[in-house]
């Protein structure tokens, strides 16, 4: 082993650490305590609950997105203006009318 893999691994795993209680990183493993309700996940079934503020929340995202898409089209298409036809009567229109 060269001297820099034996630095790195003193630095890494056997230096104890202060955020490790004075402890090393392999000693501090050890004294984990195992909670299952924190690391499983209930095999990731939620309550209905839950489940429905996560798929609302999916919808909220989703249709935000959509509005920002067609406020981006809009400004690349403006709308379209109607043709105005402009009639001028002449005497002859006015004449039939009365």
């Amino acid at each position: 082993m060269d001297i820099s893999h034996y630095l790195m691994d003193y630095y890494n795993n056997r230096r104890p650490h202060s955020y490790n209680n004075g402890l090393t990183p392999a000693a501090a493993g050890k004294n984990l305590i195992y909670c299952p309700g924190i690391l499983d996940h209930d095999n990731g079934k939620l309550a209905p609950e839950l489940e429905e503020i996560r798929d609302l929340r999916a919808q909220v995202k989703r249709l935000q997105m959509e509005k920002d898409i067609l406020k981006k089209r809009r400004s690349f298409f403006p709308k379209k203006r109607s043709k105005v036809f402009v009639y001028h009567t002449t005497q002859e229109d006015l004449a039939w009318k009365v």
